[in-house]
């Protein structure tokens, strides 16, 4: 009988092209943006999971796609407009 020796088992590389200057420019957005308390929550979530994500992934741009649209919503503006029906104004 013939026995293999398993290969010791390589030491995962650093990850290349990671631009952490990215993430982190999203980060001081995140805080800048005066987001809700769970939608910051939900971004700072989301940003730690990219931190530990390979770039490469599909999933990875998936992440920053969704932090993107949360920066880009108007969270702090508001429009509130009163349709006829609730102003009492009835023409008949």
């Amino acid at each position: 009988m013939f026995f293999k020796k398993k290969a010791a088992p390589a030491e995962p590389a650093p990850m290349q092209g990671t631009d952490n200057s990215a993430l982190e420019a999203i980060l001081q957005r995140i805080e800048q943006a005066g987001l809700p308390g769970y939608a910051e929550e939900a971004a700072k979530k989301e940003l730690e999971k990219l931190e530990k994500m390979d770039p490469v992934l599909a999933e990875y741009a998936v992440g920053l796609n969704y932090l993107e649209l949360l920066l880009a919503l108007p969270w702090n503006v508001s429009t509130f407009r009163l349709s006829r029906s609730a102003q009492g104004s009835t023409d008949t």
